[in-house]
């Protein structure tokens, strides 16, 4: 998943005031054509990988606000 997978989603519920993040899966920081071309980072990529990667999207949310 790159953050352009989600580039329409993402205008939809920040017009209706949400804060939304779109981050893209290690390694698929680049945009798609580049990864048509080398597609090697998604070979590369593990389901580990994935879950550490957005477990540190999450804990750099910080604490839930009250």
């Amino acid at each position: 998943m790159t953050p352009r997978s989600w580039e329409n989603r993402v205008e939809r519920y920040e017009r209706r005031g949400y804060r939304v993040l779109a981050p893209s899966y290690p390694g698929l920081e680049v945009e798609v054509e580049a990864l048509n071309e080398d597609p090697s980072p998604i070979e590369a990529l593990t389901v580990p990988a994935i879950i550490e990667h957005l477990e540190a999207v999450i804990r750099e949310l910080g604490p839930r606000p009250s």
